[in-house]
């Protein structure tokens, strides 16, 4: 999910019941003051590796609509726009786990 903020935020930020998670950070002009434009997550506060990475790929694709565009893309590989639509998917589930092994660099992927 897209967030502003007046200013920098840290990568994970714990809340009372919550964590944010905040990356792709992008300091933005807004009339006459500077803004931080973000990607961010929230989720409770047992997070691991992999509910980090789960949570980056199912804010933005739900499993039906990754299921439906590995579905498109397997039908007809051949298809552009489905092309595209997949390695847009994968290059967003790839940025998801770069988070999540910035708070965890210890992790290994144990889905690839």
């Amino acid at each position: 999910m897209k967030n502003q903020s007046n200013s920098k935020l840290p990568l994970v930020s714990y809340e009372a019941k919550t964590v944010l998670i905040s990356f792709d950070e992008q300091e933005v002009q807004v009339e006459e003051s500077i803004m931080y434009e973000y990607e961010s997550v929230r989720m409770d506060k047992s997070i691991t590796y992999s509910k980090v990475v789960s949570a980056i790929i199912n804010d933005r694709y739900s499993n039906d609509a990754m299921q439906a565009v590995v579905n498109n893309y397997l039908k007809d590989p051949s298809d552009a726009e489905r092309k595209q639509e997949f390695d847009e998917m994968q290059d967003w589930r790839d940025k998801a786990k770069s988070v999540a092994r910035q708070i965890f660099p210890e992790a290994v992927d144990a889905e690839e």
